[in-house]
């Protein structure tokens, strides 16, 4: 079931009434012969919008687990809101020492903006959940 299924619009009401953060991990795609990390992780979370709407992808929440290619972070920047993105190192999942090698992928990526790089990093997290800040 995608999280676009119309029979989760009940419990989705229920989470928007309650202002609940919801995180969403892609996982494997469920077609026969699809590679998971080729396909399954960037198709399972694009295919998680429902209304493909600039409006609406600026609402979402993006963390930036991953390889911080440049390529894709400017794509992100363009469609989503930059107070909305933060880092992410998908620990446990990702050994520790591949986390610190990709957050200082990212450092190097962002090296030039200080600001931001601070808001990635820390802000915008703190911002979504105050109580960790």
């Amino acid at each position: 079931m995608y999280m676009s299924d119309a029979r989760l619009d009940p419990f989705y009401a229920v989470l928007n009434e309650r202002k609940t953060v919801m995180f969403i991990h892609p996982t494997s795609p469920s077609c026969t012969g699809c590679s998971s990390v080729a396909l399954g992780y960037p198709f399972e979370a694009s295919a998680q919008t429902r209304d493909p709407v600039r409006a609406e992808l600026r609402k979402l929440y993006f963390d930036l687990a991953g390889a911080p290619l440049s390529e894709l972070l400017h794509a992100l920047f363009q469609v989503a809101n930059p107070d909305h993105i933060f880092y992410g190192s998908d620990w446990p999942f990702t050994p520790a020492m591949a986390c610190i090698k990709l957050a200082e992928m990212l450092d190097a990526q962002i090296s030039q903006n200080d600001e931001l790089l601070d808001r990635l990093m820390i802000v915008n997290a703190g911002k979504l959940f105050p109580r960790f800040a």
